[in-house]
């Protein structure tokens, strides 16, 4: 019997994507949105429900979102904003680039708009990433090696490092680093890279 893998979506920002496309970031840990003190108590013997994770089981796809531009013509025509996917995701990566700067220009003038990785479709993602661990663990048990695989590998200290990006992302949600909430820690590898094929 086959068992059927599923698709969930996952926002990186372009700074990790490059990260991740460089091999430097395989791990990523995100938030519990319920914390298991806070789930309650059932079937009157104290039974802690075990919260399954958003981001899926071993096997399963995550398809990434991230900060895209696009337009009104997308309602019309949603290969508008495949256009300037494929090539935004590509040039994001250098975006120092004569050519990303002239392509920057060029959509900006045609009235593209920098949208929220929130809102970018499924049939738009270029990247895909296959998952190969998930566990929950409390924040500040990540080791030196966890954050490595964070992408902070080229630092002296990157449990150091990482803690300080991470009070930075959520300090204002109240999941900072001294807090330790539990996270789910999901470890995956690139599965589909269309990056390149996107190339102008």
């Amino acid at each position: 019997m086959t068992t059927e893998h599923l698709e969930h979506p996952i926002l990186f920002s372009k700074e990790m994507v490059r990260l991740i496309l460089r091999g430097e970031k395989t791990q990523t840990r995100r938030v519990m949105k319920t914390q298991p003190g806070m789930v309650q108590k059932r079937d009157g013997h104290g039974v802690l429900p075990y919260p399954h994770c958003p981001y899926g089981d071993p096997g399963d796809i995550l398809w990434v979102r991230q900060e895209f531009f696009g337009s009104r013509a997308t309602e019309i025509n949603p290969f508008s904003i495949w256009d300037e996917v494929t090539t935004m995701l590509r040039w994001s990566q250098d975006n120092k680039t004569v050519a990303g700067q002239a392509k920057k220009a060029q959509l900006l003038g045609g009235g593209f708009r920098k949208l929220p990785g929130m809102f970018l479709p499924r049939w738009a993602s270029l990247l895909t990433l296959q998952v190969e661990n998930v566990c929950m663990e409390r924040l500040q048990e990540i080791t030196e090696t966890d954050a490595r695989a964070e992408g902070f590998g080229d630092l002296d200290k990157p449990r150091e490092a990482f803690a300080h990006v991470w009070d930075l992302l959520n300090g204002q949600r109240g999941a900072t680093w001294e807090s330790n909430p539990w996270v789910w820690v999901i470890t995956f590898r690139v599965a589909q890279d269309l990056s390149k094929e996107a190339q102008p």
